[in-house]
């Protein structure tokens, strides 16, 4: 009676245990090359009291039910290998797993179906430009040429931990190569790529992502205008201060800073124009008129403006550094 008892509670136990995990035990079968052995994997049961014992079973597809003895594979794993060789191309096979008598998960495959592509090759970035990339990439070698590939391109700054996916519309099928716009100039940005047979909607069935592929848009001529300041000296000189522009505003490594200023002398204007390094200059006399200008390897900023009256110690007109 006791035995009974136990039985009945085993197999309640399991049911339940079965139940628990019917979303989980998935089946998923592959190849990782076109003449590999095929993979079949599943979610485990996890059963604490004691072990569990799967049964995995193989068989050929045809129009009479069970025609043909199916395979028998005993497992404590959630997973089998078969073979290549009992196997045939062009053949639906049907797998599927029970434990204790109780069917989990099944599944059906043609062999050549199920090949999980390697990630697409010699994934390269190119610019010459300083809003475009151009990213090409190699279907890989993996599957037979005939095979028709979708793609997927992923990209980021380089500093952000999160992807942007260019979608399906604007890369197209077959695709082998993107032309990345509206770009931020002299920026590190990221880019990824992965495939799968074309129509393949399980992702499973795609290949893993290549190798982080990096590059950097070229410089553009810096926005914004310097904001600048002053504070007058003894026996007239003056020194001038600004900050330094933001990196979208510089758009490039700034080289140099131009100074234009008007003195007056003799009942003369005359005009002088200096080159300094960031942030500050020293001009013996005060100026009149100053412009400031910041400029990179393609261009220079508008030029900030001060205009100096004798004898003021405050800015009566300043450009303010806001991009344009």
């Amino acid at each position: 009676m006791r035995g009974t008892i136990r039985i009945v509670c085993e197999l309640l136990l399991t049911t339940v245990l079965l139940n628990q995990n019917s979303n989980q035990t998935d089946m998923f079968c592959f190849r990782v090359d076109k003449d590999s052995e095929v993979i079949c994997t599943w979610s485990p049961i996890h059963n604490t009291w004691k072990t569990t014992e799967y049964m995995f079973h193989l068989e050929m597809k045809s129009s009479s039910v069970h025609s043909n003895k199916p395979l028998r594979i005993p497992t404590l794993l959630p997973s089998v290998t078969l073979e290549r060789k009992i196997l045939s191309a062009g053949k639906c096979y049907v797998a599927w797993v029970e434990v204790n008598n109780t069917q989990l998960s099944s599944l059906e495959f043609i062999i050549e179906d199920i090949v999980k592509p390697q990630p697409p090759v010699n994934v390269s970035a190119k610019t010459n430009d300083p809003t475009n990339i151009v990213i090409e990439w190699t279907k890989p070698a993996n599957l037979d040429q005939f095979v028709s590939m979708a793609y997927e391109l992923q990209y980021r700054l380089a500093d952000q931990e999160n992807w942007n996916e260019v979608s399906d519309d604007e890369l197209g099928v077959h695709a082998v190569g993107y032309d990345l716009e509206d770009l931020q100039p002299f920026t590190q940005y990221q880019f990824r790529v992965r495939c799968g047979r074309e129509g393949e909607t399980n992702r499973k069935l795609w290949s893993d992502w290549s190798a982080v592929t990096s590059a950097m848009t070229q410089e553009a001529k810096p926005i914004g205008v310097l904001d600048v300041w002053f504070m007058q000296g003894g026996q007239g000189s003056i020194t001038l201060w600004w900050k330094p522009l933001e990196r979208h505003q510089a758009r490039g490594n700034i080289q140099r800073y131009s100074v234009n200023y008007t003195l007056q002398r003799d009942g003369e204007e005359k005009r002088s124009e200096t080159t300094t390094t960031c942030c500050k200059i020293t001009l013996s006399d005060t100026p009149q008129l100053v412009n400031v200008s910041a400029y990179n390897s393609v261009g220079a900023t508008h030029p900030a403006t001060l205009n100096l009256v004798q004898g003021n110690s405050h800015i009566q007109h300043s450009s303010i550094g806001l991009p344009t």
